[in-house]
């Protein structure tokens, strides 16, 4: 059976001075998400470029209060708060722009529908007592109600919703079924190019074997090599070229085909065709050969062809 979660609503009985810093939080982002909004306004009528919420409190710390030290009051109140609703601005401009919602409008003082943000910053944050709570930024705030939230010796903590799964879904997954269900999908999207990539190289195997050559060439890839850039790693496993050699050996023997291995060192990208110069200087992003005899061809036809003449080989 399923633990079943309850929820208390109460209200906070504050001091004085935590009454003035949830005021004084309260004001300064409705401040800084109107002032986000004008600036992008302006930005706007003078042909300028809209600027994100991160970008803008780059801006705002570096930038502007080093110049306008009359506004020094904004570093007052909690910098995750202030920036919480330059964030909120920016999502009401993101919705805008996809035409989910109208235009942001300007927080006006009398409606108080700004919030302040507490963040949860560690595990002892949000404890709860039965006449007081710990809210992070304020410390204890004590309850107007006491002994109506129900606790034991240790206290209650208010939990996340991740906790609170992983308390009820004890040894199962403590995600929501939508994570789950969208893991799945992924999962399934990423064994389907698995299996496109596997049958391209089953059906350019039966290409080449049904043509009876002779023999076939193929190089000695320093894949090991090719794995350790961070930046090609992914693209390279993915092409599976173990895969290919093995299957292409396999269907070699069966057909009565030569497969000849050339090794790694040898120059075929590098080297002319049609006169046999070597180039040293030849770049990975140099797509056409062109050599000083005037021969032009495609980097990787000339790679195959000079392959393919190889002399230099071993027998797989």
């Amino acid at each position: 059976m399923r633990d079943l979660l309850k929820s208390f609503k109460t209200e906070i009985n504050p001091t004085a001075e935590q009454k003035t810093k949830i005021n004084k939080t309260i004001g300064t982002c409705r401040y800084l998400y109107n002032f986000y909004l004008s600036y992008n306004l302006k930005r706007y009528e003078q042909g300028e470029k809209f600027m994100s919420g991160k970008s803008f409190s780059v801006w705002l710390n570096n930038e502007y209060l080093p110049t306008h030290p009359k506004y020094s009051w904004i570093k007052e109140v909690s910098s995750k708060a202030a920036k919480h609703a330059v964030e909120c601005g920016c999502t009401a401009f993101t919705r805008f722009f996809k035409h989910q919602s109208g235009f942001p409008k300007f927080k006006k003082k009398d409606i108080l529908d700004v919030k302040m943000y507490f963040v949860k910053n560690n595990p002892k944050d949000c404890c709860c007592e039965r006449h007081r709570i710990n809210i992070p930024t304020l410390g204890w705030v004590r309850l107007k109600e006491k002994r109506y939230l129900p606790t034991t010796k240790d206290g209650w903590r208010i939990r996340s919703k991740y906790e609170n799964l992983k308390k009820m879904r004890k040894g199962e997954s403590a995600q929501r079924a939508n994570i789950q269900k969208q893991k799945l999908r992924v999962q399934k999207l990423h064994q389907r190019i698995n299996q496109i990539r596997t049958d391209y190289i089953n059906q350019t195997i039966a290409e080449m074997v049904k043509t009876k050559p002779s023999h076939i060439t193929i190089e000695d890839l320093n894949v090991k090599g090719m794995m350790k850039n961070r930046h090609l790693s992914k693209a390279v496993a993915s092409e599976k070229f173990y895969e290919f050699r093995e299957k292409l050996m396999m269907k070699c023997h069966e057909e009565g085909i030569e497969l000849r291995v050339v090794s790694r060192w040898y120059p075929s990208s590098r080297k002319c065709h049609s006169c046999g110069c070597i180039r040293k200087d030849l770049k990975l992003s140099d797509r056409i050969y062109r050599c000083s005899c005037g021969y032009v061809e495609d980097r990787d036809r000339n790679a195959a062809l000079n392959l393919k003449d190889a002399e230099t080989y071993e027998i797989a």
